[in-house]
């Protein structure tokens, strides 16, 4: 691809790939080549695959580079989000036909690299995790999204992020309105929705945002009642469940639902109330089954009903701010 032929490689009759990189095609009159660097100081002409590729390669490598002291390298999801955003000849960075998201560059990804929010936060207890969810829990703390502990509040070494540790229904609403951009409310004349989240509370303005954005509905009022509420309720402090915390994703995310010939996990059944954004963000690999740690498929549970951990809170909200759907 070269900025005047901003085109996929007609050789490979794909419709849309996720990126293309300079490469081009011999027309003739040199329009479509690019310049590189030859042995002995000169310049010379280039194009195909052949030079394509390398270059691909080579800004995957300085990711990574960017990153060289953190174990296991970048996931596969945070590469792709660089590479995509990183991309010219495509401004809004939407996927387009026949070049997707538009001709890697070198010089754009490493400002996206460059840019504040990438940080190194010093948590003690998350080397262990990276691998499957470290890099998010960094991301996500450098961009506000989610936050750690010191001093007495961590189990072992200050600073930390107490990767077993729960998240609340509070917490996970705050987090999801930072990571999703979701558009601040409040509600008129000292209004509420909820008989447990009154002005003044420290995470009123995120749920009542929540609300608005369509995110959360609150409890059932039998609950509101075994937890000592009047209905309608939020049991903000109550631990959020790993089906709910699916429910809030993909609302916020917005992702085209998916329903699959049959239900993927055997504790997420046809009707349930987290079926379809399980099953969406399945099939969008926000949750990834033989991958993700004790979750297979078919055939094994999503314990939905558990409450949701830190680590896997980070796993998949970085996920999907950081993933190009399956479905554009």
């Amino acid at each position: 691809m070269t900025p005047t032929a901003p085109t996929g490689s007609p050789f490979t009759n794909l419709v849309k790939p996720d990126v293309t990189a300079p490469g081009g095609s011999d027309d003739g009159n040199n329009n479509h080549e690019f310049t590189l660097a030859l042995p002995g100081g000169s310049y010379g002409v280039g194009y195909g695959t052949s030079f394509a590729a390398p270059h691909a390669a080579g800004v995957a490598a300085m990711v990574q580079s960017f990153y060289k002291g953190i174990a296991g390298g970048v996931p596969a999801e945070e590469m792709e989000f660089y590479l995509a955003h990183g991309t010219i000849n495509n401004p809004g960075h939407q996927p387009y036909n026949v070049y997707g998201f538009g001709m890697i560059d070198a010089a754009s990804t490493l400002n996206i690299l460059s840019a504040p929010g990438h940080c190194n936060t010093g948590y003690t207890d998350i080397e262990s995790y990276w691998d499957y969810a470290g890099f998010y829990i960094s991301t996500l703390s450098c961009g506000g999204v989610v936050t750690g502990f010191t001093g007495s509040q961590c189990s072992g070494a200050s600073p930390c992020f107490e990767p077993w540790a729960y998240s609340t229904r509070g917490q996970f609403v705050k987090m999801a309105d930072i990571a999703y951009g979701i558009v601040q409310y409040t509600p008129p004349g000292g209004g509420h929705t909820f008989t447990d989240v009154l002005p003044g509370a420290w995470d009123f303005e995120y749920v009542e945002s929540a609300v608005a954005n369509h995110l959360i509905s609150g409890m059932d009022a039998n609950s509101c009642i075994a937890n000592g509420q009047t209905n309608p309720c939020f049991l903000p402090n109550l631990a959020v469940t790993r089906g709910q915390a699916m429910v809030m994703i993909q609302r916020a995310r917005v992702y085209p639902v998916y329903t699959p010939p049959s239900p993927t996990f055997t504790d997420v059944s046809v009707g349930s109330f987290d079926y379809t954004a399980v099953e969406t963000l399945v099939h969008e690999e926000i949750i990834i089954p033989n991958v993700d740690p004790n979750l297979c498929a078919p055939g094994c549970s999503f314990n939905a009903n558990s409450s949701i951990l830190r680590t896997d809170t980070a796993l998949y909200m970085g996920r999907s701010t950081l993933h190009i759907s399956n479905n554009p």
